[in-house]
C-alpha cells in the first residue's frame, strides 16, 4: 500500500479504519473461536452456510443432552457490533450464547450477516415488521423479539444525548458510514419514529422485551421505543428491563458478573414463554 493509498480517510473508532484506496481495516471484533462442545455449559455448536453468494453463514447452538419431550424453542440471534464488526465466532458472543442456551434450554441460530458497508438496520425490529408480509406458505410465526441494548438513533438528541456530545457524535458518525443515505440519522432503518417509518402496530409478534443499560448512550432510545410501543395500537405485550450502573453490552464483556447473570436469566425466562423468538 503506497503512502497516498495508506491515508486514512475515515476512522470509526474503535471499530474500523477506511483508507483512501477503499481498503477497510477492522480494528475490533475480529477474533474468532471454533464451534464445538463447551465443557462448562455442555452446549454444542456448529457452523453452517445459509447462502454461498452473497455469503451468509450461521452458528447453531443446542444443549448437548436433550431428552425426548416437547420441541425446544427456536431463537434467531443477531450479534452486535454497530453493524460494522464482530461475527457469531467472536469469543465474547460465543461465550454469552453458550450461557444463554444452557440457561434457557433452547435451539439458537446466530446469524453471520454481512457487515457494513454491506448491511445495516435494527435487524430484529425490521424482521418483525416484515414477517406479516411474508409468504403464508412458510408457516412461520415469530412469537417475540428480545432487544438487548438496541441500536435506535436520530438526528435530534433526546435524554442524556444532550449532555454526552462526544458519544453522540461517535454514534452519528458510525451510522452515517453504515447507511450513507440522504436521510442521515433519521433514516427509518435506524429511527423508527420519523415520517415514512412503518407503524409499530405492524409488528408481527406477540411479545417484546427491551433491555437497556443505565450508562448506555442508546438507553433513552430504547426507553422511547418501549413507551411508543406500549402506546401504539400493537396488540402484544411489551416488557422493559434496565441494567443499573452498567454500559452497553456489559454482559458480553463481563459475563460472570451478577448483573450479567441476571440479564441472561431474565432473557431465558422471556424465551421460554414461547417457541420462536428473535434476539439481538
Amino acid at each position: 500500500m503506497g503512502s497516498m493509498d495508506s491515508e486514512i480517510v475515515l476512522d470509526l473508532f474503535p471499530w474500523l479504519k477506511v483508507y483512501k484506496d477503499g481498503t477497510i481495516e477492522r480494528t475490533a471484533g475480529v477474533e474468532v473461536v471454533p464451534p464445538g462442545l463447551d465443557p462448562q455449559t455442555h452446549v454444542f455448536s456448529k457452523d453452517v452456510v445459509i447462502a454461498p453468494e452473497p455469503h451468509v453463514s450461521a452458528r447453531i447452538y443446542r444443549p448437548y443432552f436433550v431428552t425426548k419431550g416437547p420441541k425446544l424453542p427456536l431463537v434467531v440471534y443477531f450479534h452486535g457490533g454497530a453493524f460494522c464488526v464482530a461475527s457469531p465466532a467472536f469469543p465474547n458472543y460465543h461465550t454469552s450464547l453458550n450461557k444463554l442456551v444452557a440457561e434457557a434450554h433452547v435451539i439458537l441460530l446466530s446469524v453471520g450477516y454481512r457487515l457494513a458497508p454491506d448491511a445495516g438496520a435494527n435487524i430484529a425490529h425490521h424482521l418483525a415488521l416484515r414477517i406479516k408480509d411474508s409468504d403464508p406458505g412458510l408457516n412461520l410465526k415469530v412469537l417475540g423479539i428480545g432487544m438487548i441494548h438496541p441500536y435506535f438513533w436520530g438526528t435530534n438528541p433526546i435524554g442524556s444525548e444532550f449532555t454526552d456530545g462526544i458519544r453522540k457524535e461517535l454514534v452519528d458518525k458510525w451510522w452515517l458510514y453504515v447507511c450513507p443515505s440522504d436521510k442521515g440519522c433519521d433514516d427509518p432503518l435506524i429511527n423508527p419514529f420519523v415520517d415514512g417509518s412503518p407503524d409499530l402496530a405492524g409488528l408481527g409478534c406477540d411479545r417484546v422485551l427491551v433491555i437497556v443499560a443505565e450508562k448506555d448512550i442508546l438507553k433513552d432510545r430504547g426507553r422511547f421505543y418501549y413507551d411508543k410501543l406500549v402506546k401504539s395500537e400493537w396488540k402484544g405485550k411489551a416488557e422493559i428491563m434496565e441494567n443499573e450502573g452498567e454500559d452497553h453490552v456489559f454482559h458480553i464483556f463481563n459475563p460472570e458478573s451478577d448483573k450479567a447473570k441476571s440479564l441472561i436469566k431474565r432473557l431465558a425466562a422471556f424465551l421460554n414463554q414461547g417457541m420462536a423468538v428473535n434476539v439481538e
